[in-house]
């Protein structure tokens, strides 16, 4: 399975964690299905996600990464679920968050920037 996540560096995970809400799971659960377009990106913090297809697991990722930024910018639904496993934390970047980053210094912006149109 190609692994739908971008690998972040322990600087821009720093700085997205001054910037945001982190939000802690005490059970798993389901964030985004199969075929649905997310309504925002995730980062994973700690813990673990599992890439689901067909309520099947197909992976998982405990490493500091992104997930569907790709989808949320271009409208488009993930091929994968994502389901946040138990004491994980993670931060969502809503799509008008990514749209309005311009600040070339902004902790999101170097993950973004291959999405922006020139």
């Amino acid at each position: 399975m190609k692994k739908p996540l971008i690998e972040i560096s322990a600087t821009q995970l720093e700085n997205l964690k001054k910037n945001h809400e982190v939000l802690s799971f005490d059970m798993d659960m389901d964030l985004v299905y199969e075929k649905q377009i997310p309504f925002a990106g995730l980062v994973l913090l700690r813990g673990e996600i599992e890439f689901t297809k067909r309520y099947k697991i197909q992976g998982t990722t405990t490493s500091s990464c992104v997930l569907g930024l790709n989808e949320v910018m271009n409208e488009l639904p993930v091929q994968h679920g994502f389901k946040v496993k138990k004491d994980s934390e993670v931060i969502l970047l809503g799509k008008s968050e990514l749209l309005n980053t311009t600040d070339e210094h902004s902790a999101i912006f170097p993950l973004i920037k291959k999405f922006l149109k020139a």
